[in-house]
């Protein structure tokens, strides 16, 4: 039986194949932690300190949860926490963590508001209660006021998400179900997250319909993942912050080029940096020799028609100059082409006209979608080959 988690989903729906390395090739990562993680690791364990003392009558002052915090940092920091924005350093980031230990201690003061009951609290949660879909969990602060229960995430994010984000979060309503089985007692349960960054607090609760609804959305995706064959690696802004681009066809080359890694760059790596330079140089002498092209048959045309000549001659070379009547159509998907295609169909000259977009026919084959049947059907006509291009993106 896997044991899931919601980091582990989140990981599958973010990228399959960075779950792939992660969970079922158990591959060596980059480097350890990003300074981020590190960080916030960090900050998570002065506010787990802080609510354990007080657990025993003693309150940390501040000076003390600080001195706690930049001496683990001393102690713990190393060269392989990666640092992913360029410009910023570890003290950068030492000092981000420093406001959000001030800003939370000044704000919360003398910590009486919930009575705290578990700190860094496992939980286990059986979806269906047949050992079938089973998730593991930890909450960072469990704690309650009179009957009302509230489950406590500290973000370290610096990114302050909209109420609308917030009401789509799957893991604390996970954590709600084991919660609400834990301590029946409960007449209400709220979800808590502290954003340090903006020493801001954001709240929801969860009705039973609303459980219903996470609890049947992660067992259709922990289907999904049993089923899984096809590992792909989907590109976002989040590849900067993988621990496996050194693995990844995405982002294996920037990996081997990168001075932050260049006791793992590979040898061949310049290589590939030069054949991209030259093919990127040559394209824009080729858009501008189209450019210039483009212009020059304007100016031919011009000319021709001026005189009244068709044939321009040259000192080796004839220029042949024609013109051809045609009709432009509408470009799909816009209301002219809808209307277009409607007076065709209803003219009994579809079949005569409309084309086979075998694009979407290749894509659906390929897929799945199709029924067998239509599949047997083509294969004779239907001949497998590759396309190959490439699409320049700036850096």
């Amino acid at each position: 039986m896997v044991v899931y988690s919601h980091s582990r989903i989140e990981m599958f729906n973010q990228c399959k194949l960075k779950y792939k390395f992660r969970y079922i090739d158990r591959e060596q990562p980059l480097f350890e932690k990003t300074i981020e993680a590190f960080m916030g690791s960090l900050v998570h364990l002065v506010l787990e300190k802080l609510y354990k003392d007080l657990k025993y009558a003693k309150i940390n002052t501040l000076e003390e949860l600080l001195k706690f915090y930049d001496d683990y940092w001393n102690e713990n920091w190393n060269e392989d926490i990666y640092l992913v924005k360029d410009g910023l350093d570890a003290e950068n980031y030492r000092e981000m963590g420093r406001k959000y230990i001030k800003n939370y201690y000044k704000r919360y003061y003398p910590f009486d508001e919930f009575e705290t009951i578990g700190l860094e609290m496992e939980v286990n949660i059986d979806l269906n209660g047949d050992n079938k879909y089973v998730l593991v969990g930890y909450i960072d602060r469990l704690a309650k006021r009179d009957d009302v229960i509230y489950i406590i995430d500290y973000k370290t994010s610096n990114t302050l998400p909209t109420n609308d984000k917030i009401e789509m979060d799957r893991q604390l309503a996970l954590y709600s179900i084991a919660v609400s089985r834990m301590y029946p007692f409960a007449k209400k349960i709220i979800l808590r997250w502290h954003y340090l960054a903006f020493d801001q607090v954001l709240e929801t609760n969860k009705s039973a319909k609303d459980i219903d609804k996470v609890k049947k959305e992660i067992i259709k995706d922990i289907d999904i993942i049993e089923r899984e064959s096809n590992f792909d690696a989907s590109e976002s802004v989040l590849c900067e912050w993988c621990e496996f681009q050194h693995l990844c066809p995405l982002r294996k080359h920037k990996i081997m080029v990168s001075d932050k890694f260049s006791q793992k760059r590979l040898f061949e790596g310049k290589k590939g940096k030069d054949l991209v330079n030259e093919y990127v140089e040559l394209k824009a002498k080729k858009e501008e020799i189209d450019r210039k092209l483009e212009l020059l048959k304007e100016r031919l045309f011009e000319y021709s028609e001026k005189r009244g000549v068709d044939n321009l001659f040259g000192d080796k070379y004839v220029a042949r100059l024609r013109t051809y009547k045609k009709l432009d159509f509408p470009k799909s998907g816009t209301v002219e082409k809808n209307i277009v295609d409607r007076v065709i169909k209803e003219n009994g000259l579809w079949d005569k006209y409309s084309m086979l977009n075998t694009f979407s026919l290749s894509k659906d084959i390929q897929e799945g979608v199709v029924d067998v049947k239509i599949i047997k059907e083509l294969k004779d006509f239907v001949k497998p080959g590759v396309v190959k291009k490439i699409y320049l993106k700036k850096i």
